[in-house]
């Protein structure tokens, strides 16, 4: 956690796959990393009933995003990004 937060920037990814269908997707969001240690900012984060990855360092952290792209990969084999 501390090396996340000392190089200040990350990106996340998102798949999904489906195996019937031979489809899927991802999506990746990058940016500034910052601790999230204020009350009021934590309430706000547990609302969103997001699971914690390493909930044994008691840390919660945010990506304030600044890229978002992905892709979807059609069952024709074709895929289509996306990115701003």
């Amino acid at each position: 956690m501390t090396a996340l937060l000392l190089s200040r920037h990350a990106a996340f990814e998102v798949d999904s796959a489906d195996d019937v269908a031979k489809e899927g997707w991802s999506v990746i969001v990058a940016g500034p990393v910052e601790e999230i240690d204020r009350p009021l900012e934590l309430q706000r984060a547990k609302r969103l009933s997001v699971e914690p990855w390493a909930p044994e360092t008691g840390r919660t952290v945010a990506i304030k995003t600044a890229k978002v792209s992905g892709v979807r990969i059609h069952r024709n084999g074709t895929s289509r990004g996306w990115s701003p």
